[in-house]
């Protein structure tokens, strides 16, 4: 049953609810209006803002924020992840005199907190096969500073988020993954033109054949020639094995 974990690794490492359920979500009015320059409500998320690409946070603008708004927050998530909704950015402290978040960029002042990775930082959509997951990109306006550390889990962070939120807006995304057939019926590769190690290693973790795990594993380490070490190095940032797990990348390939 090891593919299931490889499921769970692949909307970025964790879940926040970790039920298999979306997030239960706070009723907020959504005066908001939230758009981006890059894409369009329900439209798909370019590639370059996602796992495949490089991996950039989006360019967002929004307007119509209440008045008495003093701080504005901004969340990424997937309740499409097969274990429940992934959180993939969260943001808090942004200016409520600005409309807009430059591509790649954070603000001065604003603080990122951590994502379902455990990063505090954008992980981009990186979705399994199957049918194209929706990200949603949620601007709050708050009526004070949320109540929530550095090290907090994102779940704690989106509920002291919107206690604190008087009004949100939403755009959503999609993003399916980019895969093709090899020469061997039923199994994956990466897609064409994946550029970069890291890259290939969540392809390779997303892409897992539900057949024997050692085996195939195998396989797809020695047709993209990363050695064992430099796996396990990229796994372990992708938070597998887990910190408790015994088990390591060198036992799964035999090596």
């Amino acid at each position: 049953m090891r593919w299931l974990l490889v499921l769970s690794l692949t909307g970025l490492a964790a879940c926040s609810s970790g039920d298999g359920q979306p997030q239960a979500e706070r009723a907020l009015p959504e005066p908001i209006t939230l758009s981006s320059p890059a894409f369009t409500e329900g439209a798909a998320i370019p590639q370059r803002f996602t796992c495949d690409g490089d991996n950039l946070s989006p360019p967002l603008r929004w307007s119509e924020l209440p008045t008495g708004t003093v701080e504005v927050a901004l969340v990424v998530d997937d309740p499409d992840a097969p274990r429940g909704t992934d959180v993939h950015w969260v943001v808090v402290g942004l200016d409520p005199a600005s409309t807009k978040l430059a591509e790649g960029m954070v603000p001065p002042g604003a603080r990122q907190l951590r994502n379902s990775a455990g990063k505090a930082a954008y992980t981009g959509p990186c979705p399994p096969g199957g049918p194209p997951h929706h990200y949603r990109f949620t601007i709050y306006a708050l009526q004070r500073p949320p109540e929530v550390g550095d090290d907090a889990r994102p779940e704690a962070a989106i509920q002291a988020i919107g206690a604190a939120a008087t009004a949100r807006g939403r755009l959503v995304g999609t993003t399916a993954a980019e895969r093709r057939p090899s020469t061997r019926a039923g199994k994956w590769l990466r897609p064409v033109g994946a550029p970069s190690v890291s890259t290939r290693s969540q392809m390779v973790m997303r892409a897992w054949p539900y057949g024997n795990p050692r085996h195939e594993l195998r396989q797809h380490h020695i047709q993209l020639g990363i050695s064992s070490s430099r796996m396990t190095r990229h796994l372990q940032e992708l938070h597998w094995p887990t910190p408790t797990s015994k088990n390591t990348i060198g036992s799964v390939l035999g090596s």
